[in-house]
């Protein structure tokens, strides 16, 4: 089996590295992407941890693009920590996140300002060591007492812009490509952060993805629990129509709660999908894709 959209704790997922490694061996995935966003800083351990376990880590990131002023997510595989390309790009990156958070957190201390309540300390959550975005937020908060719990501190801060608008999409996919890597559109035709929040109309969609085609996107993620059969369906034929290849994913960000979950049952937002994401995918996608990246391993 094959997972190539996981995220640790180095961005918004709750498990560090050496746990997910050791939970992908003990679950037979064979190939598996480390997809944290805008780092790469997990990656080498990653790749020392699946050289003693019997996995094989192909390098990867989640990338904050922009596309038509919202949010889009991008996956690059293939490219090293160290690239001074990919560097360069991860460090405006942050710029923007941190640009973001400390306006919604100006915010948020306003309003607490005028109930009494204490100050979020802004110097303290830009000193936390992962990327910085909702969910780290929301840790924070709860973890220091602001909020009684994650649903308050999710209506504090959703909404909250990470992203940079001068980087756009098309001008990602041609970084990966200078970098080295392939790349591919996440959650295409999930509920939020995709194609979606800039149109619903399948027409639409398809021609959104050829804009990304012809700007040299190599790749959509097809099976992941994001989709709906009909969303799987869409993007197959897409896929197909474009020559992009199929990805595979499932967005792994750890057991939530109470939840038990194991990382090949990512079921926190979406019960229903997770079956025909990975159960009923054909063997024939997976192998497809195991051999367009072989040479990243």
């Amino acid at each position: 089996m094959v997972d190539f959209h996981i995220h640790s704790s180095h961005s918004d997922g709750n498990q560090s590295v050496q746990e997910l490694v050791k939970q992908a061996a003990e679950n037979g995935i064979t190939i598996m992407s480390l997809t944290d966003h805008d780092t790469t800083t997990g990656i080498s351990e990653a790749q020392k941890l699946g050289a003693e376990m019997g996995v094989k880590i192909i390098p990867g990131i989640e990338i904050t693009t922009a596309k038509n002023n919202k949010g889009l997510h991008l996956l690059a595989y293939g490219i090293g920590e160290e690239n001074k390309i990919l560097s360069e790009l991860l460090s405006r990156l942050r710029e923007g996140r941190k640009k973001g958070v400390t306006e919604r957190l100006e915010k948020i201390n306003q309003n607490f300002k005028s109930l009494g309540r204490p100050q979020v300390d802004i110097d303290d959550v830009m000193k936390i060591d992962k990327t910085l975005g909702l969910a780290t937020v929301m840790d924070y908060l709860v973890a220091n007492g602001f909020t009684s719990g994650r649903d308050e501190a999710y209506e504090l801060v959703k909404g909250m812009k990470v992203r940079s608008d001068d980087i756009t999409t098309e001008y990602v996919i041609d970084a990966v490509h200078r970098c080295g890597g392939i790349v591919s559109l996440a959650h295409p035709f999930a509920p939020r952060i995709s194609l979606r929040n800039i149109s619903d109309n399948p027409e639409d969609l398809r021609s959104l993805c050829k804009e990304l085609k012809n700007a040299g996107l190599d790749g959509i993620e097809v099976y992941t629990p994001a989709h709906r059969n009909e969303d799987i369906e869409l993007a197959k034929k897409i896929a197909d129509e474009n020559g992009l290849f199929a990805g595979i994913g499932s967005d792994w960000h750890g057991p939530f709660e109470s939840r038990g979950e194991n990382i090949r049952a990512f079921i926190p937002r979406y019960p229903n999908n997770y079956k025909n994401a990975f159960d009923n995918m054909p063997a024939e996608a997976e192998q497809k894709l195991i051999e367009r990246f072989k040479d990243l391993v």
